[in-house]
């Protein structure tokens, strides 16, 4: 066999590879990539004049883009693992909040999402719930949802 023809053949095949793995890169890409982590954080506040606050603990929902473009999110919706008037989503309605949504993030930013826990531990607990899941729905209607969380 000629080694010329042993080259050419070898050469299509990865240059085909490459093109494969290209076109599942690209549709990758597209999609959007958001991660959602629950967790618990404890806010001190400082005062102007040297004075330490009460403190204050918050469940959070924080949001990271790791899509390559820029994502609008709505007002996080929870699930819980018991139904509680026969509903499937709810969530937190703040009327203190100036918060507007839907929010953008841009590739790479986050947003934190913070309910005080006061409201989990006398609400949701005193109802038998223990584990609470985050959903976010973008604008294009797509659902992205964070593990469940023990509260």
């Amino acid at each position: 066999m000629d080694y010329k023809f042993l080259v050419s053949i070898y050469a299509a095949i990865v240059s085909t590879i490459v093109f494969l793995w290209r076109v599942y890169e690209f549709y990758i890409d597209r999609r959007g990539k958001l991660k959602i982590t629950n967790g618990y954080v404890t806010q001190i506040p400082f005062y102007v004049n040297q004075e330490i606050g009460n403190t204050e603990s918050f469940f959070t929902v924080t949001i990271t883009n790791h899509s390559k473009n820029r994502r609008q999110i709505e007002i996080p919706r929870f699930k819980l693992d018991k139904k509680l008037d026969k509903k499937e989503y709810f969530n937190f309605v703040d009327f203190n909040s100036t918060e507007k949504f839907p929010k953008s993030l841009e590739p790479g930013d986050k947003y934190s999402y913070k309910v005080n826990s006061k409201v989990i531990e006398n609400e949701l607990k005193k109802n038998g719930v223990s584990e609470i899941k985050t959903i976010i729905i973008d604008t294009y209607g797509k659902k992205y949802y964070s593990k469940w969380f023990k509260i």
